[in-house]
């Protein structure tokens, strides 16, 4: 067994902080269940957005530089507005994970995280991005709350890419005969700590059907694709505020280069991306921030807020766990046919003991299954979780 996972969403939509909080989560899981390593090859380069290079973010180090950020705003207070990291990276991002049963039974998998950019049809890398989507058996995709929920439905769609990647899934390949190509989606909402607490996630759920319609009556009706809507907390303590427009102040006539900033419509304060405010009355002037333009679009800034949580994540392992339940039954079949297959001379030796090469790990995974299973670790519904089986109207 060795599955390839791609990760798909906007720019910044959390797509790689999913990732970091789910391996923490999998290093949490029983020891007596399964162990989870990571293969990835750090010393691979990727570039950022000015064509620089640097060393490949490690899912730890991502995984701690939200817990020690959260640490930070939480020290400065719960009344500072803040905004994450809005940049792009260039580069798809592949990390290799391996899970062992008992030291002998292994799969592995490839988790590649695409840039949000891909997802346009006319750069380059386009062509890249649909042969990775028709090679891959899971589709993991991020979508970003607060747009989903509080940005105007043409903000939304250029930022979380949502009918650009309704287009590329049209790229991913099922076979109802022999092969039996399996597929799973997964529709992860990140950044809704608002929404959860407030027990309001099933309006996100709801908003997510309309948004993503076109991939969801795409495929909802083939039996050989499943797909999950499942909310994912990646940190608890930090929670969605308000979109505010993207703005730069100049403080004195003098001054070259704006700063970042929003002003809010309503109160007049202007939010500094460090958290700190400025009155109007002590700034020079105010201009859009041309860089928050994309696609003839300008994208407001999200700003957020400490809650007083700790670094709390929730239901991060889930999709993992559903990912490994899905593969497991698609293995299954994969093997059944198999042995269907077997040539007369193959049926003979296996009359006499002999054990075909393939599904020799499936006894030891479908037995993982069972036991998340039976232990209530798989959720199947509630906190917005949810199987997609019905055309959306």
């Amino acid at each position: 067994m060795a599955h390839k996972i791609i990760m798909l969403g906007g720019r910044r939509a959390g797509k790689s902080s999913i990732l970091a909080v789910m391996l923490n989560a999998l290093r949490e899981m029983p020891g007596d269940l399964c162990t989870i390593n990571d293969l990835t090859d750090y010393d691979e380069k990727v570039v950022d957005k000015h064509g620089i290079e640097h060393a490949k973010p490690t899912l730890r180090t991502k995984c701690l530089e939200i817990k020690s950020y959260l640490q930070k705003r939480t020290l400065i207070g719960t009344n500072t507005k803040f905004i994450v990291d809005m940049n792009r990276s260039n580069t798809a991002i592949r990390y290799n994970l391996q899970a062992s049963i008992g030291g002998t039974a292994r799969t592995t998998f490839e988790f590649i995280d695409v840039p949000g950019e891909w997802m346009r049809q006319n750069v380059p890398e386009h062509a890249e991005l649909k042969k990775i989507i028709e090679e891959s058996d899971v589709y993991i995709i991020a979508i970003d709350t607060p747009f989903l929920m509080e940005a105007d439905e043409d903000v939304n769609s250029v930022y979380n890419r949502t009918l650009e990647i309704s287009d590329a899934m049209g790229h991913m390949r099922t076979f109802s005969n022999e092969a039996k190509d399996k597929k799973m989606i997964i529709f992860v909402p990140v950044k809704c700590e608002k929404w959860m607490y407030a027990g309001e996630i099933d309006t996100v759920f709801e908003k997510m059907k309309l948004a993503y319609k076109n991939l969801i009556n795409q495929w909802v009706e083939n039996p050989d694709v499943e797909m999950w809507c499942m909310p994912a907390i990646t940190s608890g303590g930090i929670q969605f505020y308000k979109l505010l427009p993207g703005d730069k102040v100049f403080r004195t006539a003098e001054q070259k280069i704006g700063e970042k900033c929003s002003k809010d419509p309503i109160t007049g304060t202007i939010y500094l991306p460090d958290g700190q405010t400025l009155s109007p009355r002590r700034i020079d002037r105010l201009e859009t921030d041309m860089s928050q333009e994309i696609d003839h679009t300008f994208i407001p800034l999200s700003w957020y807020e400490t809650n007083g949580k700790a670094f709390t994540p929730q239901f991060s392992e889930q999709p993992v766990y559903h990912l490994i339940r899905f593969l497991v039954k698609k293995e299954v079949g994969l093997a059944n046919l198999k042995l269907n297959n077997l040539t007369a001379w193959q049926r003979f030796k296996q009359f006499f003991g002999w054990t075909p090469p393939f599904g020799k790990n499936l006894p030891a995974f479908t037995s993982l299954i069972n036991t998340l299973s039976a232990r209530g670790l798989i959720k199947e519904n509630g906190d917005g979780y949810h199987r997609i089986t019905e055309t959306i109207e």
